[in-house]
């Protein structure tokens, strides 16, 4: 129902275009009951909420009222808060999350600089050997033994602690990198 109300309809195989990134391929699926769908194009899977979030740019609190307005359900806030101000924290959150992630891919980039692979050969990560192709296809990373990420300057020091990639020891008074001398990779 959610899908038609955007003008897509599922063919036989409960597939369409990808509301999230168009395109004229049926790339994307829904599996009927379950509640989720699946784009080939991203690579990603949505619940219906998420969907609903990701397409129209939503908060979670808007989302679920719009997904009720379609059921034509009513949508009440009990307690204290009113809808503006879970709304308002709702973005906040949000927008905290999308700074961690940012900060996250920053880090990662920053130690992929660091990194010298030729991608045609292997790679040793402490007595390991990987193909430098699935190196680069999945990103992964080995850690300098030392402060690196706590003395570089381009990405602020307050999101990289709240990830837990630098510390602070009280007892030297010193910030440190948390994760010196690891493997690393995305998930």
């Amino acid at each position: 129902e959610l899908l038609r109300n955007w003008g897509l309809e599922l063919n036989r195989q409960r597939r369409t275009t990808c509301p999230v990134h168009g395109g004229n391929d049926a790339n994307f699926s829904a599996k009927d009951g379950y509640g989720t769908c699946f784009s080939q194009c991203a690579g990603k899977s949505w619940s219906v909420t998420d969907l609903v979030m990701e397409v129209k740019q939503l908060t979670f609190p808007e989302a679920l009222e719009y997904i009720a307005q379609l059921a034509n359900l009513d949508v009440k806030y009990t307690g204290q808060a009113d809808r503006q101000e879970v709304i308002e924290a709702a973005k906040k959150e949000r927008e905290r999350k999308d700074v961690l992630y940012a900060t996250n891919e920053a880090a990662l980039q920053y130690y992929e600089k660091g990194r010298s692979i030729n991608f045609a050969e292997q790679y040793d990560f402490d007595g390991r050997a990987w193909k430098g192709e699935t190196v680069q296809a999945f990103r992964i990373v080995q850690t300098p033994n030392a402060n690196s990420l706590t003395k570089q300057k381009l990405i602020e020091q307050e999101p990289l602690q709240a990830l837990g990639l630098i510390k602070y020891s009280e007892g030297k008074d010193v910030w440190y990198d948390f994760l010196r001398d690891r493997i690393l990779f995305p998930i």
